[in-house]
């Protein structure tokens, strides 16, 4: 399933009258998808940080800090393990927390990893990530104890672009403390940023990109698109990964405890943004319409602009028959985009 899909089918969980109805809720969508979203909030905690499963997160994060030999992560301790139920809504704790222990000397420095997975963002998610490094690090040092910090990584995987790498060319960003000179200043510290959305976006610019992150980043969309996994099959971690991520492997349970999390106003929210049409939104919209007057004018490019508006009005049509095609009524619809219910019909 995709990101709209699997929220569709939690709102269809989430209004079953009775657990019946929830059970041919469920059944239906098993009939219809193989795999979840991988990339949800509950999933991702469910596929990586579940006990037996250190494995399979411990390359994802060697893949993505591009760690080799004497250097990976081997053998993690998931400091927050999965449970269902045991989600609590959105705070301040990390999606997954690692730690790993070198060896039997207590004075060596741990490693910890702080694993973040965000689907929308600004210049605020920024403060969030310094803020969960200053967090970490002032929960190393006991009152009284001498300063010896753990090795940190904090890493992010970022559906969305970040405004600082917006002309970068590469989609994984490494952050240290540096001097003027690009002096090392603190090695226990890195801020690892990928942009899973711009790495999609701009898939064949990537194509050539045969980097281990680069293969994860690839095999996960395959399974978000229920696309053809064959090409992923001869690697063991991969198929672990596919295993994890069918949807016959969640419980009803889970599924629910994941559903009820959800808020009808912000569901309806989340449908508006995505079709990019909405009473409530009509203040931003005109703001991203000047800031990109703005720019076009700045980098002279009119014609973009034109083909940006096409091409925008062109992925809302399909969104909307994305959304249609899912079952979503077509009333709530016609609310979010402005279309009527025989226009949208007829996309």
């Amino acid at each position: 399933m995709n990101r709209e899909q699997m929220a569709i089918f939690l709102k269809e969980l989430k209004d079953a009258s009775t657990s019946d109805a929830a059970k041919v809720v469920f059944e239906r969508y098993r009939e219809r998808y193989k795999y979840v979203y991988v990339y949800n909030d509950m999933c991702v905690k469910r596929i990586f940080a579940s006990e037996g499963n250190e494995a399979l997160v411990a390359d994802l994060v060697n893949a993505a800090l591009r760690l080799t030999g004497s250097e990976c992560i081997s053998s993690p301790n998931i400091v927050n393990p999965f449970a269902s139920g045991g989600l609590g809504g959105k705070g301040i704790e990390p999606d997954i927390l690692l730690t790993e222990q070198r060896n039997t000397d207590p004075k060596t420095p741990l490693d910890r990893v702080s694993i973040e997975f965000q689907h929308e963002g600004d210049e605020r998610y920024v403060e969030r990530l310094v803020f969960y490094i200053a967090r970490h690090t002032s929960m190393m040092v006991k009152s009284g104890q001498a300063y010896n910090l753990d090795n940190l990584n904090v890493l992010s995987f970022q559906m969305f672009n970040s405004a600082a790498w917006k002309k970068s060319k590469t989609y994984l960003h490494t952050v240290r403390l540096k001097d003027e000179e690009n002096n090392e200043f603190f090695k226990k510290q890195t801020l690892t940023v990928i942009e899973v959305g711009k790495f999609l976006k701009y898939a064949a610019a990537f194509s050539g990109d045969n980097s281990r992150i680069a293969q994860w980043l690839r095999a996960i969309e395959t399974l978000n698109d229920e696309s053809d996994f064959s090409p992923f099959e001869c690697d063991e971690k991969f198929k672990a990964l596919r295993d994890e991520a069918e949807l016959s492997k969640f419980s009803l349970e889970t599924l629910l405890d994941e559903a009820k999390q959800m808020a009808d106003r912000e569901y309806d929210r989340y449908l508006a943004r995505k079709l990019g049409y909405n009473e409530g939104h009509a203040e931003g919209q005109a703001k991203g319409r000047e800031e990109g007057l703005v720019e076009g004018r700045a980098e002279g490019r009119a014609e973009g602009r034109a083909e940006g508006r096409a091409e925008g009005r062109a992925e809302g049509r399909e969104m909307i028959r994305s959304f249609r095609d899912s079952g979503v009524p077509l009333e709530l619809i016609s609310k979010c985009s402005g279309l009527s219910v025989e226009e949208i019909k007829g996309l």
